[in-house]
Parts: C-alpha cells; structure tokens; sequence
C-alpha cells in the first residue's frame, strides 16, 4: 500500500465521510465553473436567426460577384441542424450552399473569392482551388473547386456553427411554383416528364436583386437546379 493509503486509512469513519464530501463539492464546482464560462461565450454570439442573415448575406455576395457571367449560380435550401452548446443547453447550426455549374470552375472560384474576401476582410486564397475560413460573425466559409463526376463546378458553402436558438430561423417560400415544363424548357434533350420539386433555395444579392433556385427530382440520385438570377 502506498503513503497516501496508509495516511487515508488511519482516518475516523466520520472524516472518511467529510472527505467524500469536500472531493463531491468540489467537482461540482469545477462542472459549474465550465458551464458558466461557456454561457458567457455563448451570449456574446449572434443567435440563429441573425447568423442565418450574415450567412445569407455572404452567399449574396458571391451570387453577384458572378452575376451576369458566363456561370449560371444556384442556391441551396435553407438547412438548420440542432446542435448541443453545452452538455445542457442545445442550439441550431444553419447552413447555405451554393454552386456554379461550369467547364472553368476556375475562373469562378477567383471571381467568388476576391468577393468574399473582400466582404469579410481577409486575404484572398491561392490558387489551390479549395478555400475554407472562418470570417466576422463567426461564419465558417468553404469554396471548393469539383473536377469530379459529370457535373464540373464550383461548390460553396457558409455556415453559423452552433448558436442559441433565439428567434425561429424560419424558411422562404416561393409565391410561384414553376412546373416540370419550364424545366424541360430549360434542358433541351432531358427527360424530365413528371419531375418535382424537392427544395427551393432564396437569397438576396449584394448589389441588389434576388437569386432563387428550384432543385427538381428527375428520379435516381440526382437533382437538377433550375435558377433565376435577378442579381444586380
């Protein structure tokens, strides 16, 4: 038995009892000190709602960094996940992705970035094609340059991370809902009799304008966006 047995077993039942309860205390305090110090840091951050709005904000800007080029911009369905901020108190993340369908995901990472860059304020990436930072309001940005599959492009994303709920994040609905025959209108040679519209994504461009996007399924795994850019 080692020196600290033998000091702990020459002790009374009743100070066995008192150190229990010293050691007890003391880890509560130590639970309660860190739950605290996260809730301090928590209420210094934006809830989901506002973060929500600085997410959209961002993707407004790259949505008209590439307005009226050569690369059409479709927007993701708003997606707010529930999240823990602590063991005992929940939160949402909200996430937006955008994409640019094009042969030069090149050229339309270097005009998004320059953007966003300038927007938050931070240097621009290199030219590896794959950019991810953390910007103001505690947004996490990615742009990722996709040379895989069929469908070569640019692939974005913003997100908030985890915040207090606040105000309810809310969704966008559309006052129109377009049929399967402007999209077969919009994709000659496709077949997409019977498609439906799967999720509708909405952001408001940074110069003015709107950018709306309908995600159809035409069965299978994929998706097609049918997009209206209306970016100033």
């Amino acid at each position: 038995m080692g020196e600290t047995g033998v000091v702990f077993s020459n002790l009374s039942p009743a100070w066995r009892r008192r150190l229990r309860a010293i050691v007890v205390a003391w880890a509560v305090l130590l639970v309660a000190a860190a739950f605290f110090a996260s809730g301090a840091t928590v209420r210094e951050q934006a809830d989901a709602a506002e973060g929500r709005t600085a997410a959209d904000a961002a993707v407004g800007v790259a949505a008209s960094a590439l307005a009226g080029s050569a690369f059409p911009f479709s927007v993701g369905p708003a997606a707010a996940t529930a999240c823990d901020l602590t063991p005992v108190r929940g939160g949402v993340n909200f996430q937006r992705h955008f994409e640019v369908a094009t042969d030069e995901p090149e050229a339309a990472f270097e005009q998004a970035s320059a953007a966003l860059a300038g927007h938050f304020g931070v240097d621009r990436p290199g030219r590896s094609g794959h950019w991810r930072f953390t910007g103001g309001d505690f947004l996490t940005v990615s742009l990722h340059v996709d040379r895989e599959g069929a469908s070569p492009g640019l692939r974005g994303s913003v997100s908030t991370g985890c915040r207090p709920e606040g105000a309810a994040v809310g969704s966008v609905t559309p006052a129109e809902r377009p049929d399967w025959v402007a999209l077969a209108e919009s994709r000659p040679g496709r077949d997409v009799a019977g498609a439906r519209i799967r999720g509708y994504g909405r952001v408001e461009c940074a110069r003015g304008g709107a950018v709306e996007t309908w995600w159809w399924d035409v069965g299978g795994d994929e998706l097609l966006a049918s997009t209206e850019d209306r970016c100033d």
